[in-house]
């Protein structure tokens, strides 16, 4: 399972964007970092990564659950099949 990892390339073309937030978060935050757009953009950057992981370890728990219901199958057979009038 790979990350994409041009997510948080520092070459990367960059564009004002709107976003509405908490205030007082702001101000918090901007007495803890220097660049507050570098820090949002790291910490997007870290989320998106995150949310892909997640999709890829679904993906996969999907696939290896297929793979044992497949073998299953080989192994037992299909209980589907007693009962087909084909």
């Amino acid at each position: 399972m790979r990350v994409n990892s041009r997510i948080n390339s520092t070459v990367a073309s960059k564009r004002p964007v709107k976003l509405t937030l908490d205030e007082a978060l702001v101000v918090r935050a901007k007495g803890d970092t220097k660049n507050l757009s570098s820090t949002v953009d790291s910490l997007l950057g870290r989320f998106v990564a995150e949310q892909q992981y997640g999709q890829l370890r679904i993906v996969a728990k999907a696939r290896k659950c297929a793979e044992n219901w497949n073998a299953v199958n080989e192994d037992l057979g299909s209980f589907a099949e007693e009962y087909s009038t084909l």
